[in-house]
């Protein structure tokens, strides 16, 4: 805020994150029929709500067959 005591101006500060940038990618995994495979990257920021898992084109999401955890 400016204020002259005649006027007064204000303005606001709009605050935007920039978007999560993958910083460890993906790598292969082997394993046997059956068991389990887990696959990790790390993103730039902890809160990337905006990051999602794919098989293929199809969205994954967490159930009995996926477990999709965000540590940080």
């Amino acid at each position: 805020t400016c204020d002259t005591g005649d006027q007064q101006t204000m303005a606001a500060v709009h605050l935007k994150e920039p978007a999560a940038t993958i910083v460890e990618r993906l790598k292969d995994v082997a394993t046997y029929e059956g068991e389990d495979a887990v696959f990790e990257c790390r993103l730039s920021r902890e809160t990337a709500q905006d990051a999602q898992w794919f098989l293929g084109d199809v969205p994954l999401q967490s159930n009995e067959m996926n477990e999709i955890r965000v540590q940080g």
